[in-house]
């Protein structure tokens, strides 16, 4: 009697796995750097244009994206921008498509408003090298710092001044 139990429970537990592991879409997680870079083109084009704000320019980057994993990532990323994450914390999350260097850029482009600036030199000169990457991370940051502390903008002064010494 005693085992007719745990065979029930383990049958029970086996299907609630097998359901689990159904539930969820099985995409790639593969995405090439191309990919990113492609992506970064497309949002850098939507930015420049200023008729889409970040949230619809998510929107409109995840429709047109040919990669399933990231047409599931960047609605999420949308969502987190949504509820005012900044969007290099809601990048961090995905780190499987946005490399460190990439968030990296991100961060400090954006901070010293300099969002499309960055955007745009991604989509140029973006590596799959991620030695290279950094590199490029650096000088981007590092360009859009100096712009920035041209600004009478204070703030955007001091967000150029931190990212300098980063």
């Amino acid at each position: 009697m005693r085992r007719n139990w745990v065979l029930m429970g383990l049958t029970v537990a086996a299907v609630g796995g097998v359901l689990f592991y159904l539930r969820f879409p099985r995409h790639s997680k593969a995405v090439t750097q191309a990919e990113v870079q492609a992506l970064t083109a497309q949002l850098a084009s939507l930015f420049a244009s200023r008729q889409h704000s970040l949230v619809s320019a998510l929107e409109a980057a995840a429709q047109q994206t040919p990669n399933p994993y990231l047409r599931q990532v960047l609605p999420q990323i949308r969502s987190d921008v949504q509820q005012n994450v900044c969007l290099y914390r809601a990048m961090e999350k995905y780190p499987d498509v946005f490399s460190p260097a990439y968030i990296f850029a991100v961060k400090h482009g954006t901070n010293c408003s300099r969002g499309i600036a960055v955007f745009k030199e991604i989509a140029q000169r973006w590596s799959s090298d991620p030695e290279q990457q950094w590199v490029i991370a650096r000088h981007i940051v590092k360009r859009c710092a100096l712009e920035a502390l041209k600004d009478g903008d204070w703030m955007n002064r001091g967000f150029a001044l931190r990212a300098l010494r980063k």
